[in-house]
């Protein structure tokens, strides 16, 4: 594989979706595809560039994604265990990754790059009533230090 930067192998930019960098991916594949280009060895060296280029990149998001699970399972268990220490009844805990796609949206809509969301993964809380819900804040807070200006009440709104 080239020194070239992945993304400008495939040429998409470095805040590109999944899907984004998949279709790139698939126009130049058939672009340079050797059965479309049997005598040109320079395309063949294209294909296989921009096929390792691609393979790398999706290694690289499904490592993340994996990486990212395992420390949303980590983190429920511990919110569960911290929450019962503190006898604040709770209905359900669930962890995601948020998608890819969504992701893009809010890059697109608010025009930053990646390395400013904060929010690439999320941990919902049921309680039975608000009261609890700021119980729930409350311990989080004692054990996780939120970014300043960061935090927003979706309890009370």
């Amino acid at each position: 594989m080239s020194t070239r930067d992945l993304y400008e192998v495939l040429g998409v930019g470095r805040s590109a979706s999944e899907d984004e960098i998949k279709k790139a991916f698939r126009a130049l594949a058939r672009q340079f595809h050797p059965d479309a280009n049997p005598d040109d060895p320079a395309a063949a060296e294209r294909f296989r560039e921009v096929s390792e280029a691609y393979e790398t990149l999706r290694a690289n998001v499904d490592a993340r994604r994996r990486a990212t699970e395992g420390l949303i399972e980590e983190l429920t268990r511990t919110l569960r265990a911290k929450l019962t220490e503190a006898e604040v009844p709770i209905v359900e805990i669930e962890g995601r990754i948020k998608r890819l796609y969504s992701i893009h949206l809010k890059l697109k809509r608010q025009r930053i790059t990646i390395d400013k969301v904060f929010d690439l993964a999320a941990v919902r809380i049921i309680t039975k009533d608000q009261i609890d819900c700021y119980h729930v804040l409350g311990v989080m807070h004692k054990y996780w230090k939120p970014f300043r200006d960061r935090i927003k009440d979706f309890i009370a709104t």
